[in-house]
């Protein structure tokens, strides 16, 4: 690990929208956490997956939000 990447401590992923898509994108987070280990990580995500990102233990917070439904500019 060099020194920038030290002097991260947080990190935000913006999470998949599906669930399917969610397990399978658990490898890249985690492998995030391994390389950046004192930093703080937390997920961006739909606000009806948030407790499958909740039970991860790689993910030090869960950020839900609701998804406006129908068409937006």
């Amino acid at each position: 690990m060099n020194a920038d990447s030290e002097k991260i401590d947080r990190i935000l992923v913006r999470a998949v929208n599906w669930v399917g898509d969610t397990i399978l994108t658990y490898p890249a987070v985690q492998r995030l956490k391994r390389c950046f280990p004192r930093s703080h990580l937390a997920i961006l995500v739909r606000d009806n997956l948030a407790d499958l990102w909740k039970t991860f233990p790689s993910v030090d917070e869960v950020i839900p939000f609701k998804q406006k439904r129908g068409w937006s500019s």
